[in-house]
């Protein structure tokens, strides 16, 4: 998905139906009071009869039921809604973010936006590639108590004991990142100025294949990806079935216990790409940004949620709010076209 908003715009892979889960953890951020630019996501039915509960959290709650394609959305102008849980009787998709923010007191106001993966999707294991010499920062959600997490670089380790339905936030940083956990959780990257965020699949969401979209704007003219993969495996890497060596911009390396593992960044053009490995045992960690003064995006390229089917496709939505086919419950119902208006999903999902 690709929504650009004035000078804001943001990224996200869309998940198919049949990886949607029953239930998510929402990552948001501090919304940007002085226009009322909310902090806000959606819930998108993707049954009939799906009976839904919301937990926030100052500790209320409210219940919807849904039908097929119905659209429930919550926003808060003044209060970060990360941390909201969302459990649903069906799968459902959930997507948040926050409609203008500044991340770190960032010089620009920019949109956030992510779709959720469900809590049967976490995963244990995680490394975090830089984004050139950007500042970031993760935010990471527990689903199971007593979950021992570490975040480590090269200079420090933290760790922290979490409960189920805590989260946590990462200290500003520029350098790959692991993180590590005892109990499954989810990681979301925040860059910092200008800002996005960015679901982090687990190493054993990796791919060996992906088929992805660069946006086509005027505004942004710098776009990346970021390769994760075993550093053995690095020259295996084909781009549109090219070597992409000559438009290698930055190489970091990753801390232990994955030192095995590169990050490499790559300059692209906008467009449709194919990133293979030759080596048919070979997975990477894929995720594509791109920045200018004003605005950035950043999404991963694809996820592999560990079931049989295989995604490897792009579609265009497009879709109206004002469909007399669908519903859009909840406050602020203006604020929908944040999110759901121009949708370019890059649907490149290993189920």
């Amino acid at each position: 998905m690709y929504q650009p908003r004035g000078n804001a715009e943001d990224t996200h892979v869309c998940l198919p139906v049949q990886s949607l889960g029953r239930e998510y953890y929402i990552a948001s951020y501090i919304p940007y009071q002085v226009f009322g630019d909310p902090s806000l996501f959606m819930v998108i039915s993707a049954f009939a009869n799906t009976k839904v509960n919301i937990s926030f959290p100052n500790g209320t709650s409210i219940s919807k039921t849904l039908n097929w394609l119905d659209v429930y959305q919550e926003a808060s102008p003044s209060n970060d809604l990360t941390g909201t849980i969302v459990q649903s009787s069906k799968p459902v998709s959930v997507v948040s973010g926050t409609s203008c923010a500044y991340v770190f007191k960032s010089s620009e106001c920019d949109m956030l936006g992510e779709q959720m993966i469900p809590t049967n999707s976490f995963q244990t294991h995680f490394i975090i590639p830089p984004i050139l010499s950007n500042q970031f920062m993760v935010r990471i959600f527990s689903s199971q108590s007593n979950n021992k997490v570490c975040v480590k670089d090269s200079s420090f380790e933290y760790c922290s004991i979490m409960d189920a339905n805590q989260w946590l936030e990462s200290v500003p940083n520029n350098s790959s990142l692991v993180v590590s956990s005892q109990k499954p959780i989810s990681v979301i990257q925040y860059n910092g100025n200008p800002a996005y965020m960015a679901i982090i699949p687990g190493i054993r969401q990796f791919m060996n294949s992906y088929t992805f979209v660069v946006p086509d704007d005027t505004m942004i003219n710098t776009h990346y990806i970021s390769v994760t993969i075993l550093s053995s495996a690095s020259l295996t890497l084909r781009l549109d079935e090219k070597s992409p060596g000559d438009q290698l911009v930055d190489t970091a390396y990753v801390n232990t216990p994955f030192n095995n593992y590169t990050i490499l960044t790559f300059g692209i053009k906008a467009g449709y790409h194919v990133m293979t490995s030759t080596e048919t045992h070979a997975v990477f960690g894929l995720i594509v940004f791109g920045m200018w003064a004003f605005g950035a995006y950043g999404f991963p390229a694809g996820i592999n949620l560990g079931k049989s089917l295989q995604f490897t496709y792009n579609e265009l939505y497009v879709i109206n709010k004002q469909h007399p086919n669908k519903s859009v419950y909840g406050k602020n119902r203006k604020n929908t076209s944040y999110f759901l208006k121009f949708i370019h999903c890059a649907r490149n999902v290993t189920m």
